[in-house]
């Protein structure tokens, strides 16, 4: 008897994974999705992309069709720049203002002659017994009181510093501290006129620490 061959066709699947259909999200199994990783995106099913299950990369992303790939703007420093810098300007404006400075002494002088222009000077050193010697011969209004505030001895860590400042019926004074600058401002007595210029002996002191060796002192 013979036994005759029965030939079935076998079709192989293609090989070209392109040439499938898409699938869409609904087609594709729950089990599938959490073994390949659910943040992997779907799409890559019906683009024929082979799926590895490991997270893509920025190089990845950055270059997906449609995709804004935007460049460094070299005019933009970054964002920790930014915070440096503004950090900087905080540390900076620490050493500007007056809060390293203390008024340790306040007097009037009265409109006594001889005393406009009378430079400022550091308790001390050798400057300071000349500068009492000006407000003793300009017959002041409060001469023991101006020989008081000069005797003022600054701490170990402070500096003393003595202004006569021109005003009119001010009854404070503040010093600003800026780029080694010392420069005095009177406060108080708003909203008064004086026919002529009152002086006021100012005596400060400022840690050592926060100006130079030779600071700049202005009137």
């Amino acid at each position: 008897m013979e036994i005759g061959t029965l030939n079935v066709p076998i079709s192989t699947p293609p090989t070209d994974a392109t040439s499938a259909l898409p699938l869409a999200k609904s087609d594709i199994a729950p089990s599938i999705r959490r073994s390949i990783g659910a943040d992997y995106p779907l799409w890559t099913f019906a683009r024929g992309r082979s799926v590895s299950g490991r997270r893509e990369d920025r190089n990845d992303i950055a270059s997906r069709p449609g995709r804004r790939n935007r460049e460094p703007d070299p005019l933009r420093p970054p964002r920790m720049r930014w915070i440096a810098i503004c950090l900087l300007l905080v540390v900076a404006s620490c050493g500007t203002g007056t809060a390293q400075a203390e008024l340790e002494a306040f007097t009037k002088l009265g409109s006594a002659g001889g005393l406009a222009g009378l430079e400022p000077v550091e308790l001390g050193t050798a400057g300071a017994p000349g500068f009492l010697r000006t407000l003793e011969q300009a017959k002041i209004a409060n001469p023991a009181e101006a020989r008081a505030a000069l005797a003022y001895a600054p701490p170990a860590d402070r500096r003393g510093f003595a202004f006569v400042v021109p005003g009119c019926a001010e009854d404070g004074a503040e010093l600003t501290v800026e780029g080694g600058t010392l420069t005095p401002k009177l406060t108080g007595g708003e909203n008064v006129n004086c026919a002529t210029a009152n002086y006021f002996l100012a005596v400060f002191s400022v840690e050592r620490d926060s100006i130079p060796a030779a600071p700049k002192l202005s009137r």
